[in-house]
């Protein structure tokens, strides 16, 4: 059997490790899911302070070339033409 080849998108990447219908039947318990992770913090957005400072320390714990990848992104939502609209030369 060949493996078929993943794509990636910009939403997210397809690793091709789908569930098989063996582990499905094995979900039984309260909903809790078995590979959660535990330090998942919950952030109340009308929290405003506790926001600005998950996003800080987050930020901070990037390194350069993954703030770039992350900020660009950003950009690209807010503002699709920036570099038609603002160009760096004239």
């Amino acid at each position: 059997m060949k493996r078929r080849r993943s794509s990636a998108g910009f939403y997210g990447a397809s690793t091709g490790m789908e569930r098989s219908s063996s582990d499905a039947g094995d979900d039984s318990d309260s909903g809790a899911h078995e590979d959660a992770n535990p330090n998942t913090k919950i952030l109340y957005l009308a929290n405003t302070e506790v926001v600005d400072q998950f996003f800080e320390t987050r930020f901070k714990q990037l390194q350069q070339l993954v703030c770039k990848v992350v900020a660009k992104a950003w950009i690209k939502v807010i503002e699709p033409k920036k570099q038609t609209n603002f160009p760096y030369n004239k």
